[in-house]
């Protein structure tokens, strides 16, 4: 990843104002101006809008399909499908690391 791009991590919420806007819905026109900056700097590789598990688990509970579809997606346009690794995951990379570091060499431990 080029390290002159930005990260920017949003709630959910936001990522439902940013799918109105999307969407061109009426609910979602104070947002147009914003979306409009995020998208281009999505398509000029400028930044990074990733989704986590967390949007995954709280998108599936919106009961209402239309509601569900349209808000994935509006997150999936802008995201490009980039996400944020799972913390289980992380965490033993940086156990792994941290070791490493300290002993020269990953020491004999079952992960």
């Amino acid at each position: 990843m080029d390290p002159k791009r930005k990260v920017i991590y949003l709630d959910q919420n936001k990522w439902i104002d940013l799918a109105r806007a999307f969407h061109k819905r009426p609910d979602g026109e104070k947002f147009l101006e914003i979306f409009d900056k995020l998208r281009n700097g999505v398509e000029k590789k400028e930044i990074i809008l990733p989704l986590d598990f967390s949007r995954f688990t709280e998108t599936r509970k919106i009961s209402n399909n239309g509601r569900r579809r349209r808000l994935a997606t509006g997150m999936g346009n802008l995201s490009k499908a980039w996400t944020l690794a799972p913390q289980e995951k992380i965490i033993n990379l940086e156990i792994r690391s941290a070791l490493t570091q300290i002993y020269g060499e990953l020491p004999s431990i079952d992960f």
